[in-house]
């Protein structure tokens, strides 16, 4: 566990399930600020918009908290298939496609990491990336998946925590980053600035 060294609060910016569980690995105490508000522009360059986002959601959860210290975390991750951006699908169709077009292929998942103090000083604006490649996935396998009906809300239709894990044949980097917030390297990182200490 992780602590500031002038003890100050600390805010996760994400009502995300997976976020919130790997996050109490960094931080025993922490409380949650989401914002709804989110860029609407998907499009450009994977690794940039993931933290063009995380800015975004970082700067919207300051201006609507009326905080007096602490340190505020903001995550966003995409998934990129040959720098093509791959949203969120909420209609079924849609994802079978888009799992379709993952079948196979190594794809990226880039989270942006930002973290400001609520004085808005940027301590860390970093990109976490890692590569996925998926075996080539028969249509019963994606129908299967796409029944348990988790698929929505998430970047490239597919989570790997679930049942989507046998879709992946090979991982290049964190599997966390995966899930959505990369522990190893932002402690790694965290360490390194020296704004931050075990407990």
């Amino acid at each position: 566990m992780l602590n500031f060294y002038d003890n100050q609060p600390v805010y996760l910016g994400s009502a995300s399930p997976r976020r919130k569980e790997l996050f109490a690995y960094l931080f025993q105490k922490f409380q949650i600020l989401s914002s709804e508000d989110e860029l609407l522009r998907i499009q450009g360059v994977g690794s940039e918009f993931a933290l063009e986002n995380a800015l975004y959601k970082s700067l919207s959860i300051l201006k609507s908290n009326q905080l007096e210290s602490g340190f505020l975390f903001c995550f966003d991750t995409v998934v990129a298939l040959n720098d093509r951006l791959l949203g969120k699908f909420e209609n079924r169709d849609e994802a079978f496609e888009v799992l379709k077009l993952l079948s196979g292929q190594s794809h990226q998942v880039h989270t942006g990491v930002s973290l400001v103090s609520v004085d808005g000083k940027h301590l860390l604006q970093k990109v976490y990336s890692t590569e996925v490649e998926f075996f080539d996935l028969p249509p019963k396998l994606i129908d299967c998946w796409l029944d348990k009906d988790k698929f929505q809300d998430k970047a490239g239709a597919y989570a790997i925590q679930d049942l989507s894990f046998c879709f992946i044949r090979k991982i290049e980097g964190c599997y966390y980053n995966v899930m959505g917030l990369p522990a190893p390297g932002l402690l790694h990182d965290l360490l390194s600035l020296g704004i931050c200490r075990f407990l």
